[in-house]
């Protein structure tokens, strides 16, 4: 028998020392040579990563500015009037200073990070022809917000009047405008101003999301020569904003100073005026607290608005005694006047820097000079009597002539003679309680010497007919003892006294009153100063005090029409 032939071959040796090798190195795993390689391939990977990870943290530095909202702010400040012309609103210096340190470090980088202050675009051209084109040039986008702040003297022009006294086309008449640096009294009158709407739609072309433009309207009351008999711009306001907008892009928004028949109100001991203080102070981040805002690090229009408002009408209110309110009021370019409560809220104007908010509520409750640092309450009308100094220096003597009581014992100080005199058994009483109040008695003392010296030759001679020589003006630094009267008898006698012409006589009614007895109408106290009879018998023509001072009997009249305007209108929404 043969064997059965075998149909595997035995492999050769070459191979089988392959697959045995290959077998001895499955045994054993990796080989040592192998693992290097793959460190080598591990720590590539991970450079590669952190690489990766460095551009795109970088590139979200740089990029990211360019996907999220910013904030640029402008300045606009009219306050180069010529002199005689219009006065100016004053600390233009201290607030546009006091904003810019608010808002450093917190406004687009694209625009240098600060405020923006626009010089050379105060006049009619400028405003008219350039403004709207610096605007749209302006490198901002579709997400931004734009704060600017504008001040100057506004008022709405009268109408133009041909021969036969018809009204002629006029483009600013029944507009509210603010008067520009080269106003001017020639010709036709004062022609040079543009209207508020063209300016905020002017500012609002910028390519921004949100535009709120904070403008001071300034302080004009009464001035005849313009035509201005109480100030009406807020009122006029309302029509002018319910235009859809023609220029303006996105939302625009309008917060002013006061509202009508009120002016804006500054402080001289802290050199700021209310508005802008208050409005430095919301920006800064106070308006992002309780009770304004949710503490979110954005100030938002819902937040600032309230805010403004009642601190501005709670320093005016402090400051005046309750007689010159100022209480800032809202517009929506397209819709007109808006209510605090009908703002839509998420509104955002800037981000509030991590170590603000509370420092501008102390820093805002520092310029209320020895007042409480409770939060304001525009609705508390019984409120504590004032204890911060008057707005400005020339409006306290006038002031105090309206005011319901100090003022009618500071005016009687500057007829206190006449007045005392007539009721001598009385005087002692109704004089030692007014003793305590110097404020009102030193505001009165400029207006009361004037009073005094066109006053002082109508008084009554003493008994004997003989024409003496007006009374001296009496110490009016004096404190009480000043006022002070003696008996009838007394003063018959012959006692060298300086209220000797003035009192009561022998055989004379002590209820007679003098020409010039003392009142309580300021208009008659302003009627005074226009007086240019000498004294009796011969009355011979004299200079008065608005032959001397004409601007300041002018701002005297203002403001007592501005009081006797509010009194009215609040006696007729009561």
């Amino acid at each position: 028998m043969t064997e059965p032939t075998s149909n595997s071959a035995e492999p050769p040796g070459s191979a089988a020392d392959v697959l045995r090798q290959r077998q001895a190195r499955w045994r054993a795993g990796p080989a040592a040579a192998s693992q290097p390689a793959s460190r080598r391939l591990a720590t590539s990977a991970a450079l590669a990563l952190t690489a990766l990870a460095a551009i795109v943290l970088s590139t979200a530095l740089i990029v990211a500015p360019l996907f999220s909202w910013q904030t640029a702010a402008v300045a606009l400040v009219v306050d180069d009037y010529a002199l005689g012309i219009l006065p100016t609103v004053p600390f233009a210096h201290e607030d546009t200073t006091a904003l810019a340190t608010s808002l450093s470090g917190r406004l687009a980088p694209s625009m240098s990070g600060n405020l923006l202050q626009l010089k050379g675009f105060d006049t009619v051209e400028a405003m008219r022809d350039r403004l709207h084109g610096l605007f749209v040039d302006l490198p901002l986008r579709g997400r931004d917000s734009m704060i600017a702040y504008v001040r100057g003297q506004c008022l709405v022009p009268p109408p133009l009047l041909d021969a036969d006294g018809n009204e002629r086309p006029d483009p600013l008449g029944g507009h509210a405008c603010l008067v520009t640096t080269d106003a001017t009294l020639r010709g036709e009158g004062l022609r040079e101003m543009v209207p508020c709407r063209d300016i905020v739609e002017s500012i609002g072309s910028a390519a921004s999301l949100t535009t709120l433009v904070a403008m001071d309207l300034g302080n004009l009351r009464w001035d005849p020569r313009i035509g201005v008999l109480c100030n009406l711009v807020p009122q006029q306001l309302d029509h002018d904003f319910k235009a859809a907008p023609l220029r303006a892009n996105g939302q625009n928004w309008l917060i002013a100073s006061h509202d009508s028949l009120q002016y804006a109100g500054a402080s001289g001991t802290a050199r700021r005026t209310f508005f802008a203080a208050a409005l430095e102070q919301g920006l800064a981040g106070a308006a992002d607290q309780a009770p304004w805002g949710d503490d979110d690090r954005v100030v938002e229009l819902h937040e600032l608005a309230p805010f403004v408002v009642a601190w501005t009408f709670e320093w005016s209110r402090r400051s005046s005694g309750g007689r010159a309110l100022q209480r800032p009021a809202v517009w929506k370019l397209g819709s007109g006047r808006v209510e605090l409560r009908d703002i839509p809220r998420d509104i955002r104007l800037v981000r509030v820097a991590p170590t603000s908010g509370a420092g501008g509520l102390a820093a805002l409750r520092r310029l209320f000079s020895g007042s409480s640092p409770a939060q304001p309450s525009p609705t508390g009308a019984a409120a504590a009597a004032p204890t911060v100094p008057m707005p400005s220096a020339a409006t306290p003597p006038v002031a105090a002539t309206v005011a319901p009581n100090p003022p009618t014992a500071a005016a009687a100080g500057s007829d206190g003679q006449a007045a005392v005199a007539e009721t001598p058994a009385a005087a002692a009483p109704a004089t030692a309680p007014a003793a305590p109040a110097p404020s009102p008695a030193n505001a009165a003392d400029s207006q009361g010497d004037v009073a005094e010296a066109t006053a002082a030759p109508q008084a009554p001679q003493p008994a004997g007919g003989t024409p003496t020589a007006p009374p001296a003006k009496p110490d009016t630094a004096a404190p009480p003892p000043a006022v002070t009267v003696p008996p009838p008898a007394s003063a018959a006698g012959g006692q060298p006294q300086s209220s000797a012409p003035v009192g009561p006589t022998p055989g004379r009614s002590p209820t007679a009153a003098p020409p010039v007895a003392a009142s309580d109408d300021p208009w008659d106290l302003l009627q005074r100063l226009t007086n240019r009879s000498g004294p009796p018998p011969a009355a011979t023509p004299q200079p008065s005090v608005v032959d001397d001072a004409p601007h300041l009997w002018r701002q005297a009249a203002s403001f007592v029409a501005a009081a006797r305007a509010w009194s009215r209108s609040q006696m007729m929404s009561s």
